[in-house]
C-alpha cells in the first residue's frame, strides 16, 4: 500500500485531462489514506479540479466504495470552503439529474431493477453529498436561488419505484437508501427557508411535468405522484399545497396513465399518504373516489387492489351511503389486508417471500383500522399466521432497520383487538342508542362482552408478545411506547392475566415507560404525553393489586420505584377515569407499603397530603381504599407520627380515624380498627394519645361488641395494647376510662362468641388489668 508521500508525489505528476488521473484514482480505489490525502490542500485543489475537467469519471471515483464510511465524495465535504463546495454540488446535480433521466427510457424500465441497481447504487451517496452541502451553506448567500436548482434535481429520486435501491451500510449497519436521503434534504431546506423550499418545490413540479409532455408522461407523473407521497411523512402543510394544484388533479389524467401499473400504484400511494390530512382526505374522495374504485375492481395485482383499499378505507368517513353499508364494504377490504399480512412469512435469511415489503405496510395500515371491526377482530385472533407475524414484528432486526412504522400499525391492530369496551352510564348509554337510531354509528361503537374480550387477551398473551416487547420497547419511537401504554393496561385488566404477564417482563416494561427521561426533564415519564403515562400507571396499579410484590420484585428492582408514579395517579389531571385510577393506585400502594419500612416511608413523604385528601373525599369505594393504605402504613414511625405526636393536627387524625371505624362500610370499618389496632403498638406515644382521648377509649369498646368478629379482633387488640402500656405506665387514668365505658362485661360477653384462641389470650389479659389482678 502507498503512504501518502508517495500518492501525493504521484498526484503531483498528473496531467488534467491524461489518463493518468484515471490510473491514480484506481490505485487509491479502496485506499484508507484517502481522507488524510485530502488534508493536503494541493491535492484537493487539483482533486476539484478534476472534478471541473472530468465531472463523471471522479464522481464515480468519489462512490465507488461499497462501504458508505469510505465513500469518498462525503469524505470530501468537511474539507472544502463554501466556494469550493458549492461548485463539487453543482457537478453532482448535474450528475444526479443525467443518471436518472438518461438511464430510464421508459416508465416500465424502472421495474427492471437488477438492470439499474449498480448505476442507482451510487445515487445515495451523491444525495447524501448533497444533504452535506446544503448544511454547511446554510445562512450564507450561497443558497440564494439555489433552491431550484438543487429540488429540481433530487425531486426525481423521491420515485416510489426507486425504494428498494440502497448503497453500503452505515456506522450504525443501517442501509442508505435513496428515499432517506431525499427526505433529509427537502427537510433541511424546509428549515433554511420554509417559504422558498415550498415555491421551488411548486416550480420544479410543473418544469418536471412540462418535461414529461414532451418526453412522455408516465415518468413525470409518477415522479410527481411519488414526491406527493413523501412530502405527507416531510411536512403535511406543504404537502396540502401541493396537492391542491391543479396540474395533478385527476382531470389532468389520461387513458395513457390510468394503464399504467406502475402510475397507479405511484398515484394510490399519494392518495393513501394524503388521507392523513383531513382537508386532503376530502379532496381524494371528493376528485379521485371513481379512479380508486376503478383500480380495485379492474385488476387481479395485489400490490393495487391492497393499496386501493387501503385508501377507500381511509376515505370511507367521507363517502355517501348508509353506514351498515360502508361497515360491510370494510369488513370485505379487511379480508384483503389479512390474507395479506397472513402471508407475509419470513425465512431463516428473513427474506420475505409471499408479499413485498411495500405491500405489506400498506395492508398493516389498513388493518390497524378495520380491526376496529368485531368481525375482523375475530379473524385476526383466529389467525395464527396474522398473529405470529405481528409478534415478529417487535423481534426483527430487518423491521427497525428499515421499516421501523410496521412497529406503530402492528401495535395499533394488537390495540384495538385487545380493547374494551368503554363502560357507560345509562346516559350514555342512552345517547348511544340515540345515535345508531339516526344512523350515526360507527366502528367503535360496537359493543363486546368483557368475557369475549377476555378470551382475545389470553390467546394474545399466550403468543408471548409481552416478551417480545419487554426486549425491544426501548426501541420503539415515542409514538409506539404511547401506544404500548394501551396495549399493556388492556391485558392486565383481567386479574386471571396478571401473572402470567409478570413472567414475561411485562411489568419491566411499565415501569420503563414511566422512569423519568435521560434528557433530565421532570415530567415523570420517558418522555411520554402524561395521557400515556396515566395509562401506563393504570396497567401498573392494576398489576400490583393482584401480585404479591415479593414474587414481582427482586433484589436489583426494588418496590419503591413504583411509589411515585402511583401517587402521582391520585390526583392526574390527565385521566378520563380519574375515580377508578386513583382507586386502584390506592390499592396499589396499599399492597407495596406491606413489603418494607423504606417503601412505607417513602409513600408517606411523597403522598401523605393527597392520600389524606382523598378519605375526606366524597367517594366511598375511594374513602374506603384511603384508609387500608393508612393501615398499613400505620407500621411507619413517620405515619405514627402522624397520630401520636400529641398536636392538634394528630388528635384530628386520630378522631376522624375513630369516626371511620364506625362507617356504615364494613371494609372501612374494619380498615380503620385496624389502623387503630397497629398505632396502639406504639408503646408511650400510643398510650398518652390514644389512651387519654375519651372518644377513641369509648369508640374501642363500642367496636368490642359489634357483629364483625374481625373488627372485634382488631379492637381487642387495641384495647390489650393500651392497657398494657397504662400499666407500665402507672397510668391509672387510662384504665379509668377504660372502666368507665363497661369495658370487662362487653370483653366477657365477647368471649363467648368467639373461638379464637389468640383473641381469647388478649382478652383474659385485658381484664386482668381492668380488674387490678
Amino acid at each position: 500500500m502507498a503512504s501518502v508521500d508517495q500518492l501525493i508525489e504521484k498526484f503531483d505528476g498528473i496531467a488534467l485531462g491524461d489518463d493518468s488521473a484515471d490510473e491514480f484514482f484506481f490505485d487509491i480505489k479502496d485506499n484508507s489514506l484517502f481522507a488524510d490525502l485530502l488534508g493536503v490542500e494541493k491535492v484537493r485543489t487539483k482533486l476539484i479540479r478534476c472534478l471541473v475537467e472530468k465531472p463523471v469519471e471522479v464522481i464515480n471515483f468519489l462512490v465507488s466504495s461499497e462501504d458508505v464510511e469510505l465513500v469518498k465524495l462525503t469524505r470530501l465535504a468537511p474539507y472544502l470552503s463554501k466556494s469550493e463546495l458549492k461548485l463539487v454540488l453543482d457537478e453532482v446535480l448535474v450528475t444526479l439529474t443525467k443518471i436518472y433521466f438518461e438511464e430510464f427510457k421508459t416508465a416500465e424500465d424502472i421495474s427492471k431493477q437488477d438492470a439499474y441497481s449498480e448505476t442507482f447504487s451510487r445515487c445515495p451517496y451523491l444525495l447524501r453529498f448533497v444533504f452535506q452541502s446544503v448544511g454547511k451553506l446554510i445562512g450564507t448567500d450561497s443558497m440564494s436561488n439555489y433552491f431550484e436548482k438543487i429540488l429540481s434535481a433530487i425531486i426525481p429520486y423521491s420515485d416510489r419505484r426507486l425504494i428498494n435501491i440502497h448503497g453500503g451500510l452505515s456506522r450504525g449497519g443501517q442501509k442508505i437508501s435513496i428515499a432517506s436521503q431525499v427526505i433529509l434534504i427537502i427537510s433541511k431546506c424546509i428549515e433554511i427557508s420554509y417559504d422558498e423550499t415550498e415555491t421551488a418545490l411548486k416550480s420544479s413540479i410543473r418544469d418536471v411535468l412540462e418535461k414529461g409532455a414532451a418526453t412522455g408522461l408516465k415518468v413525470s407523473y409518477i415522479i410527481v405522484f411519488s414526491l406527493v407521497s413523501l412530502m405527507f411523512h416531510i411536512n403535511i402543510s406543504i404537502a396540502e399545497q401541493i396537492f391542491m394544484l391543479d396540474d395533478i388533479q385527476v382531470k389532468k389524467l389520461t387513458v395513457e396513465l390510468l394503464n399504467s401499473q406502475q402510475f397507479v400504484l405511484a398515484a394510490l400511494d399519494a392518495l393513501s399518504s394524503a388521507c392523513v390530512s383531513k382537508s386532503s382526505r376530502a379532496l381524494v374522495a371528493q376528485n379521485f373516489g371513481p379512479l380508486i374504485s376503478n383500480a380495485f375492481e379492474s385488476t387481479e395485482n395485489q400490490s393495487v387492489q391492497i393499496l386501493a383499499a387501503s385508501v377507500l378505507v381511509k376515505t370511507s368517513a367521507n363517502s355517501d351511503g348508509k353506514e351498515s353499508e360502508k361497515v360491510k364494504m370494510l369488513d370485505e377490504f379487511s379480508k384483503i389486508f389479512e390474507e395479506a399480512v397472513g402471508e407475509y412469512i419470513q425465512d431463516k435469511a428473513g427474506i420475505l417471500r409471499a408479499v413485498s415489503d411495500s405491500d405489506y405496510q400498506v395492508a398493516l395500515e389498513g388493518l390497524a383500522y378495520t380491526s376496529l371491526l368485531t368481525t375482523a377482530k375475530s379473524r385476526i385472533i383466529a389467525s395464527k399466521n396474522i398473529m405470529d407475524n405481528l409478534v415478529a414484528t417487535f423481534t426483527s432486526a430487518h423491521v427497525f432497520s428499515q421499516h421501523p412504522v410496521w412497529i406503530y400499525s402492528s401495535l395499533c391492530i394488537l390495540v384495538n383487538i385487545t380493547n374494551y369496551s368503554p363502560k357507560l352510564s345509562a346516559e350514555q348509554e342512552k345517547l348511544r342508542d340515540l345515535k345508531s337510531y339516526g344512523g350515526k354509528s360507527n366502528l367503535e361503537s360496537e359493543h363486546e362482552s368483557d368475557i369475549v374480550v377476555n378470551r382475545r387477551n389470553k390467546i394474545v398473551l399466550e403468543t408471548g408478545l409481552v416478551g417480545a416487547i419487554s426486549k425491544s420497547c426501548p426501541q420503539f419511537s415515542k409514538a409506539s411506547k404511547e401506544i404500548v401504554s394501551n396495549l399493556l393496561r388492556n391485558l392486565v385488566t383481567d386479574r386471571s392475566h396478571r401473572s402470567i404477564f409478570v413472567q414475561q417482563g411485562g411489568l419491566a416494561v411499565l415501569i420503563y415507560l414511566l422512569l423519568p427521561p435521560e434528557n433530565g426533564s421532570t415530567d415523570g415519564s420517558k418522555g411520554i404525553e402524561p395521557k400515556a403515562a396515566n395509562i401506563t400507571t393504570s396497567g401498573l396499579a392494576k398489576t400490583l393489586i393482584s401480585v404479591d410484590p415479593k414474587v414481582a420484585f427482586s433484589s436489583k428492582l426494588s418496590p419503591s420505584v413504583v411509589v411515585k408514579p402511583l401517587i402521582t395517579q391520585l390526583q392526574c389531571e390527565a385521566s378520563e377515569i380519574p375515580l377508578l385510577d386513583k382507586f386502584e393506585a390506592l390499592l396499589a400502594l396499599t399492597n407495596i407499603a406491606s413489603f418494607d419500612d423504606f417503601c412505607r416511608d417513602q409513600i408517606i413523604r411523597l403522598g401523605w397530603n393527597k392520600i389524606e385528601n382523598l378519605v375526606t373525599g366524597s367517594n366511598v369505594m375511594v374513602q374506603r381504599a384511603s384508609i387500608e393504605l393508612i393501615c398499613n402504613l400505620a407500621m411507619s414511625p413517620l405515619c405514627a407520627e402522624k397520630y401520636l405526636d400529641g398536636s392538634k393536627s394528630a388528635i384530628s387524625r386520630l378522631e376522624l380515624l375513630v369516626a371511620f371505624s364506625d362507617s356504615d362500610d364494613g371494609p372501612t370499618s374494619i380498615a380503620a380498627a385496624g389502623a387503630m389496632a397497629l398505632l396502639s403498638e406504639w408503646g408511650q406515644p400510643a398510650v398518652e394519645t390514644m389512651g387519654h382521648n375519651s372518644k377513641c377509649v369509648q369508640r374501642l369498646v363500642a367496636l368490642l361488641v359489634v357483629p364483625d368478629p374481625a373488627i372485634r379482633d382488631r379492637a381487642i387488640s387495641a384495647t390489650r395494647n393500651l392497657l398494657v402500656g397504662a400499666k407500665q405506665n402507672k397510668d391509672d387514668e387510662v384504665i379509668n376510662l377504660f372502666n368507665n365505658q363497661n369495658s370487662v362485661e362487653k370483653i366477657k360477653n365477647m368471649v363467648q362468641s368467639t373461638g379464637d384462641s389468640d383473641t381469647i389470650t388478649l382478652a383474659l389479659e385485658s381484664v386482668k388489668i381492668l380488674l387490678n389482678k
